[in-house]
């Protein structure tokens, strides 16, 4: 009997049964249509923290030293202390020195001590009984044996920033030992016309591109100089400096020649040596009273560190803040605009989301349990009929709800199938459909005990 009247019941009253699946229809699909939204955002907002690649530089402020014609001013001490740095990765730091020359080796391969002729067209230097030069006797550098060195750690990233441009360029009127002209110089990016091209020694490896200990240091040449010294790719010479009248010998080994373009800097540069970074820590530390410092150290943040970009800032800023960090000032730069602009309205989207969600759950339980109570209560005349015929009031609350529930299942289920078919995720709408059904369930169960609480005469005098 309690089938046959509840489907007699949803027959006779299509349209209210219509309406109540209807709501319930519609609430699972606006929620399960919310929570797959912010499942898509989330999932999009982590992709973009996972793949977006934020790259930051280290270079000199707008001061540089008269000693640091070349902005030649970050410390060693800071450069380790950030590659050591878990959040960094894909480095490249950079250093250059003016006064450097290629002297081949004699032809017993042996040092060659008088390497200051291929240094200087004239001097009037005496020298002492070492081979130095004696304190306070003049000496002109020849422009075109003296053609400096470029240091730097990683071939590929090298090439690749020489291929875009040449970040914080120093431009302005080199005066020699003197420094630069304050008003004149300052820092740009300047774009590349060409292409620095390496060409390596047959079976040459990049990644051997690196200094180690006891061997000879790998170095890389342009084709004027290894034709003026008469050098060919595999030879050995030796890389020689010179600061403050004190000369180094370094053997170096040629891996690679290249074409000019695109070097740092002032044009004495253009025919550079190129070599690991490290060698050149060794070169400096014979060259007393001369500091290594780098014109620049760019890196990668991990992409893994992306959600913490302020902290790493400023972690950052407290590193070059330290007083030792670099012969000057020195400046951050994180190109991290385009993340920031893109994350922070995808972000916005998604917090405005995830309030809406909870509140359109919690509305859509209330208007379940309200839509119930007010269908139930119009129910007055079959449940005084109901008891009339002498079903128990347990009995005809258990029909009413009945018909109310039978209703809202048929609702939800219909939702679910055409999540499904969505592809939205039918787990996720597992909850919400479970609130509504709760709040339809307690509203018909008030509105029965209402119902079933009055006596059949009063239920006959309510109208519907």
């Amino acid at each position: 009997m309690n089938t046959f009247f509840v489907l007699r019941h949803i027959i006779r009253t299509k349209a209210k049964s219509a309406l109540a699946a209807a709501v319930a229809f519609s609430f699972i699909l606006i929620l399960s249509f919310l929570h797959g939204h912010i499942t898509h955002v989330e999932y999009e907002l982590d992709y973009m923290y996972e793949s977006f690649v934020v790259r930051a530089e280290i270079r000199p402020g707008a001061t540089i030293p008269p000693d640091r014609n070349f902005g030649d001013v970050i410390r060693w001490q800071t450069v380790d202390e950030i590659l050591k740095s878990e959040f960094t990765k894909d480095e490249l730091v950079q250093t250059v020195f003016r006064f450097a020359a290629i002297s081949p080796l004699d032809e017993a391969n042996s040092h060659w001590d008088d390497c200051i002729e291929y240094w200087l067209d004239w001097y009037t230097a005496v020298l002492d009984e070492s081979g130095q030069i004696v304190q306070g006797t003049s000496v002109m550098v020849d422009a075109n044996t003296s053609i400096g060195l470029v240091g730097f750690n990683d071939v590929d990233l090298f090439l690749a920033e020489r291929a875009v441009g040449t970040a914080g360029h120093l431009i302005g009127n080199w005066e020699g030992r003197g420094g630069v002209d304050e008003d004149a110089a300052c820092f740009e990016t300047t774009q590349a016309k060409d292409e620095l091209h390496i060409v390596f020694k047959p079976e040459f490896d990049e990644s051997q591109f690196m200094h180690v200990a006891g061997e000879p240091i790998p170095v890389i040449l342009s084709v004027p100089v290894m034709e003026m010294r008469g050098l060919v790719l595999g030879d050995l010479t030796y890389l020689c400096t010179m600061d403050d009248a004190i000369f180094t010998h370094s053997l170096a080994l040629v891996v690679g020649t290249h074409n000019s373009v695109n070097l740092p800097f002032d044009p004495a540069f253009r025919d550079a040596v190129l070599m690991p970074a490290e060698a050149t820590r060794v070169i400096f530390h014979q060259l007393i009273g001369h500091e290594l410092g780098f014109i620049s150290l760019s890196f990668d943040i991990n992409p893994l560190w992306n959600r913490n970009l302020f902290k790493i800032s400023e972690k950052l800023h407290e590193i070059l803040r330290h007083s030792e960090a670099g012969f000057a000032p020195l400046t951050l730069v994180m190109r991290d605009e385009e993340l920031r602009i893109v994350v922070g309205s995808m972000e916005q989207n998604l917090s405005l989301l995830r309030l809406l969600y909870p509140v359109a759950i919690v509305v859509s339980a209330a208007i379940g349990l309200g839509l119930s109570l007010l269908m139930i209560l119009q129910n007055a005349k079959n449940a005084a009929l109901l008891r009339t015929l002498g079903v128990t009031k347990a009995r005809t609350r258990a029909m009413l709800l009945s018909v109310q529930m039978g209703v809202c299942l048929v609702g939800i289920a219909i939702g679910l199938a055409a999540v499904s078919i969505a592809g939205w995720g039918i787990e996720a709408s597992a909850m919400p459909a479970g609130l509504y059904l709760s709040g339809s369930a307690a509203g018909s169960a008030i509105g029965a005990i209402l119902l079933t609480n009055r006596s059949p005469l009063a239920l006959l005098q309510v109208k519907e």
